[in-house]
């Protein structure tokens, strides 16, 4: 028997779950840093015009759908860091959710995911152009250097070093932090 997933009804509301996802994400980030102060109104408005620029742009569309996976494993990795940290007795106060340093850990890390994706979404319109025959395939000196910086990013050695560097980060995070 075929799922929602499976036969892919879902697909037909990928812009509406990025509208939704915009709109809460913007609403939320100038509410917290109340660029606007404390009409949240305007910050609704803002939001819900950025909600309609992301869901009509074919390309924020297909870098969402790149991200959304990488995002919602970072909030598994978040939720399975916090239920670690309370089984060993932390306070819900010192968690790692409450702690500033790991918040701004992980929208540079979202941010970081949304520039990956908006290089594979670049590096698939640059080959179906080249396929088509508006670019001619060769060396191209702009469009090879994302590809070599992504190749050495996937390297095992580079992805190894930078789960330690996350790990003596939030180990020196943990440990340094004063008890009251």
């Amino acid at each position: 028997m075929a799922t929602l997933l499976e036969a892919g009804l879902l697909n037909h509301f990928n812009s509406f779950f990025i509208f939704l996802f915009v709109i809460i994400a913007v609403y939320a980030i100038l509410g917290r840093i109340k660029l606007f102060g404390e009409n949240s109104a305007l910050n609704f408005t803002i939001a819900i015009i950025f909600g309609v620029l992301f869901a009509s742009s074919s390309y924020a569309s297909k870098i969402f759908q790149y991200a959304t996976p990488w995002i919602v494993f970072l909030f598994m990795v978040m939720i399975f860091l916090e239920l670690a940290s309370r089984l060993m007795g932390n306070n819900p106060e010192k968690s790692v959710i409450h702690n500033p340093a790991s918040i701004a850990i992980v929208l540079v890390l979202i941010g970081v995911i949304f520039m990956i994706a908006a290089g594979q979404v670049s590096k698939e319109k640059t080959e179906k152009l080249e396929k088509s025959g508006v670019l001619e395939p060769g060396e191209n000196k702009i469009l090879s250097f994302p590809e070599k910086v992504g190749e050495t990013l996937r390297q095992p050695a580079i992805l190894g070093l930078i789960v330690v560097m996350l790990v003596a980060t939030f180990a020196i995070m943990l440990l340094s932090h004063e008890s009251k």
